[in-house]
């Protein structure tokens, strides 16, 4: 596989006149937007020219090298606690004709200047939103989360602030330009991929494009596996290196053909940590019984302790084996995101003992809380984005320590099975689904990128070229930097296969290269 980049590769593609046509400009003048007709509730605050060069925004670092632009600041009130802030920025000479609006992070409350400044250098008109969360006025950033008990500004966080501003920067955007995007992307990461799934479920036609990378669509699933994986953690805490290191010993080699260090198919790693069973008494590298039952439980992921089984999308689907070594984040995320979450929805506090935790009783009144205010964004029948033609791509790190991306793996065959598709025989449905959904999982990757495995890739330019001009995706570079740091040398590359695909090296060439994997069907089988 060529290290030449897709975007540059694109950038010299005939096919795509988006990088090659005149650039879109301007109808009327920026500071005309600012009374410009917009939807009921909608208030433009300013619209002002930015110079080329820099930029300093109101909560991030001076952006640097941006064309000339229209920024136009607005916010949105849907609902008497509304505090939706979002930000359209039009390029005025340098515009390729096409729309992305971006994500957001966390719980957000900021607007992402920096992922618009990306996609505004290469000449797409941009938005974002801070989803609704930002703090009132004289409310303490600290207690910001206290809005998780406003159940309609969770419903503004949990997607519709997105929805609510699309139309609201396609309509800024077609009064600057005088006519309509030629296309429009949606792109999220993390709490952005979520957001990318609901602007799928939820709108279906306003993208031509979504990115949704680790997407934490399913709020029930998520906070209560990590509370679930850190109780568990906890007892084997001094132990992670053995499970992790026992882990790869069964599986490193066994689908891709290479032992590196990541398990190149963990949905089907036959590990069992029984094997690390203490044979008399409690050793250093050995297991107790206890601590053996503790491992299979991050593995198997919450259960409803009065039956023993999942619920439904109330309970995430667990671990995957070799993802041992970043269990230890699950502290983390269970007290400073699941605690809030489940504080204010059940004790209206932002904090409480998380031992009191009750996986059945807790989970089941939250999920009843939230479900109408659009907390679950699991909704798989995406038939009006698949009937407007939009192209979904979906990709997640193996070993997020966030939740687990087994979630998405689940979520992406709901979408692309038979009994969504309306095709009888699922293989056949699946088979369709690949036409407007893909899934491409990196085995090691943690949260969006980094980890044991090749972590650093863009998503943004297959995803392009697939809707430009109709080819999907076979294989993604991705690629793996010494010590994770991008100006250090590369250590080895591998494909990113549309799953339930993986990377097989070929057994001849350079195993540290991607050029000498081919994509193929797992032959592993779990016990």
């Amino acid at each position: 596989m060529r290290q030449t980049t897709l975007k540059a590769a694109l950038s010299a593609a005939a096919g795509l006149a988006f990088l090659s046509g005149p650039a879109a400009r301007a109808a009327m003048s920026c500071e005309a937007l600012a009374s410009s007709a917009l939807p009921r509730g909608v208030v433009a605050q300013s619209a002002q020219l930015v110079p080329a060069g820099s930029f300093q925004p109101p909560t991030e670092p001076t952006l640097e090298n941006l064309p000339e632009f229209c920024r136009v600041t607005g916010r949105i009130e849907n609902h008497p606690t509304s505090r939706i802030m979002f930000e359209v920025w039009l390029p005025t000479r340098t515009s390729n004709h096409r729309f992305v609006q971006v994500g957001n992070t966390g719980y957000a409350g900021v607007i992402q200047y920096e992922q618009m400044a990306t996609r505004l250098r290469e000449g797409y008109a941009t938005a974002s939103t801070d989803d609704g969360t930002s703090a009132p006025p004289g409310v303490p950033q600290e207690e910001r989360l206290k809005l998780l008990r406003d159940m309609e500004r969770l419903h503004d966080f949990k997607g519709r602030a997105v929805t609510l501003t699309t139309p609201v920067a396609k309509s800024l955007y077609s009064s600057f330009y005088g006519s309509t995007p030629v296309h429009s992307y949606f792109v999220g990461y993390s709490t952005g991929g979520f957001e990318a799934l609901a602007v799928v479920q939820r709108t279906g036609d306003q993208f031509d494009g979504v990115l949704a990378g680790c997407p934490a669509n399913n709020s029930a699933a998520l906070f209560t596996q990590a509370i679930w994986t850190y109780q568990n953690y906890q007892k084997v805490s001094g132990m992670l290196k053995l499970i992790h290191d026992a882990a790869l010993a069964a599986c490193d080699a066994t689908a891709d053909g290479v032992k590196d260090g990541v398990i190149g198919d963990p949905e089907h790693c036959r590990f069992d940590p029984v094997v690390l069973t203490c044979k008399s008494g409690d050793q250093a590298a050995c297991l107790t019984q206890d601590q053996v039952e503790a491992v299979r439980r991050i593995y198997e992921g919450p259960v409803n302790p009065r039956t023993g089984k999942k619920t439904g999308e109330q309970y995430a689907p667990g671990m995957p084996r070799g993802s041992e070594l970043v269990w230890p984040v699950s502290q983390s995320q269970a007290n400073g995101t699941s605690q809030p979450w489940y504080g204010m929805l059940l004790h209206n506090s932002l904090t409480f003992d998380l031992a009191t935790f009750d996986f059945e009783r807790d989970v089941t009144k939250a999920l009843e809380m939230t479900r109408r205010y659009g907390a679950q964004v699991t909704e798989t029948n995406i038939s009006k984005f698949k009937r407007h033609g939009g192209k979904l791509l979906l990709w997640a790190g193996w070993n997020d320590p966030l939740w687990s991306q087994e979630n998405a793996v689940l979520y992406y065959k709901q979408i692309s099975g038979g009994s969504r598709t309306g095709r009888s025989d699922a293989r056949a449905g699946a088979a369709e689904g690949t036409l407007f959904a893909r899934l491409y999982m990196a085995p090691g990757m943690d949260h969006c990128g980094g980890g044991d495995g090749a972590n650093v890739v863009d998503m943004f330019w297959p995803m392009v070229d697939w809707v430009e001009t109709g080819r999907a995706p076979e294989r993604i570079l991705a690629t793996k930097h010494v010590n994770n740091k991008p100006d250090q040398p590369v250590e080895f590359t591998r494909p990113l296969c549309p799953y339930p695909a993986i990377a097989k090296y070929s057994g001849r060439g350079d195993a540290n290269s991607a050029d000498n994997f081919v994509c193929a069907a797992s032959t592993s089988r779990r016990k």
